[in-house]
């Protein structure tokens, strides 16, 4: 941003000494507001708030990171001034005594009418981009060589003008799409790379602006389409990155549960190996306690044999029932999980079109309090110019009745006069006669 606000202000040197040599010898303060008129200051003043106007409302409706809103807001500046030169309706103000009646001198506006225009270039510098204050100064050119003859060689300012519009349009659609580019997560942006030396000519630029002018015709048909399906983009975007984490929530924990239960069959496999050698070396110590003493019979050891077969069975039975236990109960808690996260996605559906129906009546709302207010606006504005009509229409018959008066008392002047010229060549006669 500082290097865009150096290059204008070296711009605007520039153009300061191509106005000393374009205006004539005679170059006063004066003689530039003679030049342009109350008139066409009066267009620039329509030019420049509605121009304003329409920008923040566009911003606010399109949203920040596009050059849509700036180029719509430029076109409908520059209709609203050929609507107020056309209808006549920017010639009802009286510009011409402004100054004088604010008590504000030449000499004062010769020191505040150059800070003016340099406040007014740094806040559109930091404000929008280079491009957009170089276009609008184009614009600045093109109209005052077409409206005033401040400029001697108007043809070749008016050529200028357009070309630094049109340099100025691209400029501005390349910074937001260089801006639209990094928002969306690209970096190998084809126009990033500077131009060299050769490519600084009048042939690169030339090139450069006409197929930005083009590039900006095409973003004017694509610009509101493009902004909405981004917004819709976004929100997918957001919603599917909620549903895969809760997702991988949910995996995670799955895998947690399966982990925690291949660990604990681990550890009862492990146990149940332990037992089954501890059983082994009693077994075979009983055995030999048998073979050596021979203390116990036969039907002895089969009873006890099979009582540790039924404990075994037994407690395998009751290993099998707790592990189809916690198979239900994990059943049942991935059934919970399931039946929570339906009524979560159902309960968000709800609210989005319950969202949806409330934007979509404070739209309906908007467009019909709009509409009404334009119907007003326009009824209002043609009573003022049927008042406007009526009082010119006065002013002329009162106009044209004070001129017939004239008439008609010269006229009798002239007949009194005429009567005194005859009687008096008629009195020169009778002297001359007698």
């Amino acid at each position: 941003m500082q290097k865009g606000g150096l290059a204008l202000i070296f711009l605007s040197v520039t153009l300061g000494i191509m106005f000393l040599n374009f205006a004539s010898a005679q170059v006063s303060l004066g003689d530039f507001f003679n030049s342009i008129g109350a008139d066409n200051i009066s267009l620039l003043i329509i030019f420049g708030l509605s121009g304003l106007l329409a920008k923040w409302a566009l911003s606010r409706s399109m949203g920040p990171g596009s050059s849509m809103p700036g180029i719509l807001a430029m076109l409908i500046a520059f209709g609203i001034t050929a609507a107020a030169h056309f209808t006549g309706i920017a010639y009802t103000f009286d510009l011409n005594s402004l100054f004088y009646d604010l008590g504000v001198s030449e000499t004062m506006l010769f020191y505040i009418v150059p800070l003016l225009f340099l406040g007014l270039i740094i806040f559109f510098t930091r404000k929008f981009n280079f491009g957009a204050v170089l276009a609008i100064v184009g614009i600045g050119l093109f109209l005052t060589g077409w409206l005033t003859d401040f400029f001697y060689e108007y043809t070749t300012v008016m050529v200028i003008g357009i070309i630094m519009f049109l340099f100025g349009l691209w400029l501005w659609r390349r910074h937001s799409k260089k801006k639209d580019m990094a928002l969306s997560g690209y970096s190998d942006y084809p126009y990033s790379k500077k131009p060299g030396f050769f490519r600084k000519g009048a042939g690169w630029a030339g090139s450069k602006a006409w197929g930005g002018a083009k590039a900006t015709g095409r973003g004017i048909k694509k610009g509101v389409g493009w902004t909405t399906g981004k917004d819709i983009w976004k929100q997918k975007a957001e919603e599917r990155k909620a549903y895969e984490e809760e997702l991988e929530r949910q995996r995670n924990y799955a895998k947690m549960s399966e982990a925690r239960r291949l660990a604990r069959e681990k550890a009862y496999r492990e146990q149940q190996e332990k037992q089954d050698k501890e059983r082994k070396k009693q077994e075979f110590r009983e055995q030999q306690k048998t073979q050596q003493g021979a203390v116990k019979t036969y039907e002895q050891n089969w009873v006890e044999s099979a009582d540790k077969a039924r404990k075994i069975q037994e407690q395998r039975k009751l290993e099998k029932q707790r592990r189809e236990q916690e198979e239900k109960d994990n059943a049942k808690i991935r059934a919970d999980i399931n039946a929570k996260q339906k009524e979560e996605d159902d309960a968000r559906k709800r609210e989005k079109r319950q969202a949806e129906i409330r934007k979509k009546i404070v739209e309906d709302n908007a467009k019909e309090v709009k509409r009404v207010k334009k119907i007003a606006a326009e009824r209002i504005r043609k009573q003022e110019m049927e008042r406007q009509a009526e009082e010119k229409r006065t002013l002329i018959r009162e106009i044209e009745s004070k001129r017939q008066a004239e008439i008609e008392k010269l006229a009798k002047e002239k007949a009194k006069k005429e009567e005194a010229e005859r009687r008096k060549r008629e009195g020169d006669i009778y002297e001359d006669i007698q």
